[in-house]
């Protein structure tokens, strides 16, 4: 999105669970919403292009992993059969991540219940 002299991307483009960020504000306690993302069996990798596209599937798998080893609690929506692109899917989407996050509530009431120590 270009605004004024700047192009805006979502977030997600470089930094898709920024734990490091909200730690740094000051957060006690984190809460992250991973989209998981899988690694799927390739049938045929056929050209230079489908090599950089594999290695960036499994370098985001890596790195997400890692980043949401830093949050204390984590949701994840079941949409893993459905691509980045499929925004014609919105509504599936939400109705999967609200579900998936009243799933996780009584969990999540739990631990804060608790004593917080870090």
């Amino acid at each position: 999105m270009q605004l004024d002299n700047y192009l805006l991307l979502d977030g997600g483009a470089s930094d898709s669970i920024p734990v490091h960020v909200v730690k740094q504000r000051g957060a006690d306690f984190i809460i992250a919403v991973d989209v998981p993302h899988c690694i799927r069996k390739m049938k045929k990798i056929s050209n230079a292009l489908s090599i950089i596209h594999r290695i960036d599937d499994i370098t985001t798998f890596h790195l997400t992993q890692e980043r949401l080893a830093g949050s204390d609690f984590i949701i994840q929506p079941t949409v893993r059969d459905i691509n980045w692109y499929e925004f014609d899917r919105a509504d599936e989407i939400i109705k999967l991540g609200e579900k998936a996050a009243e799933q996780a509530l009584s969990h999540l009431y739990k631990l804060l219940a608790e004593p917080f120590t870090k």
